[in-house]
């Protein structure tokens, strides 16, 4: 618990924010420490009736909220949940370790990126939910931008780098647990090195080569296009995973990208492309360029 770096390089990843609370407030306990309670203020705009109880909008939670109870203790990590001052590294997402509490800020000190290191401190603000809530009114909170990092739901863990993670099932959510677990694959792939990641694809393809022939030359499942066979997906798909590994070590790997800029240009007018091949716009300019000098009159104009 005393090590920042391993606090950053594990969390456990939950569906929904009552998880992560929950989770969060089992974990701190085992924290030691005083505890240190923060209340938010919260309050609806045009509202001069009080037609919305204090009770009411302190069970609110909402996205990108910070909690109406938010329970710290010195050394926990937390997570910034709106951008502060991005030069200095106060950026929506940002983890910290809590340092100290001083009347209405918190001391912190950043956990990532390039501002790894450095102290800073974070002011009570009030906020408003994003428009994504739709509420049936305007709610502002006063709370410190921060929650804490211990759990964290898979939409806040976008864009963070943590090689460790865990998963807790939701009772009434079980299927989205394949979420979660494509999730991470998708995060730990972002992060592969240049030969890992190679090795990974070149190794399936190969598999998937080594598959199509054998159900091919066994007469087990022959290829056959027009019917798209088991075993001709299975060679199409292996040839090109070498193919685009193939690209991949040329232009991500060794720089080649100059020679390569007319594919770039491809995938940023896809539409374009496909619309051109198949109204035969390509092959009219290929067409045009050939001229059949045999049977053309310069004198007549034919």
């Amino acid at each position: 618990m005393n090590d920042p770096s391993y606090m950053v390089e594990h969390a456990i990843l939950t569906l929904t924010n009552e998880e992560v609370d929950k989770l969060n407030d089992r974990i701190i306990a085992t924290y030691p420490g005083e505890d240190h309670i923060l209340y938010s203020f919260d309050s609806v705009d045009d509202d001069p009736r009080n037609l919305y109880q204090q009770e009411f909008l302190n069970s609110i939670s909402p996205s990108g909220m910070p909690p109406h109870v938010l329970r710290l203790k010195k050394g926990v990590p937390i997570m910034l949940l709106r951008n502060i001052d991005p030069k200095v590294g106060l950026c929506n997402g940002t983890r910290l370790l809590c340092r100290d509490f001083l009347p209405n800020v918190i001391d912190g000190k950043i956990l990532i990126r390039q501002m790894k290191g450095d102290r800073v401190f974070i002011p009570q603000i009030s906020l408003k939910p994003t428009e994504g809530e739709h509420l049936p009114f305007q709610m502002t909170r006063r709370q410190f931008r921060v929650r804490l990092s211990l759990s964290l739901t898979i939409n806040k863990s976008q864009g963070q780098m943590i090689p460790s993670v865990g998963g807790m099932e939701s009772k009434h959510e079980a299927a989205q647990v394949f979420m979660l677990m494509q999730h991470i694959a998708i995060k730990r792939q972002m992060y592969m090195g240049h030969s890992e990641r190679l090795k990974q694809w070149v190794s399936m393809a190969v598999v998937l080569l080594i598959v199509a022939i054998i159900l091919h030359f066994t007469n087990a499942i022959p290829l056959n296009k027009q019917l798209y066979s088991f075993s001709y997906v299975c060679f199409t798909t292996g040839a090109a995973g070498i193919f685009f590994s193939g690209f991949y070590l040329l232009i991500d790997v060794w720089g080649f990208r100059t020679p390569f800029l007319f594919l770039e240009w491809i995938g940023m007018n896809a539409m374009l492309v496909f619309v051109m091949a198949a109204q035969d716009i390509f092959a009219g300019f290929v067409n045009g360029w050939s001229i059949d000098c045999k049977h053309f009159d310069f004198g007549n104009g034919n």
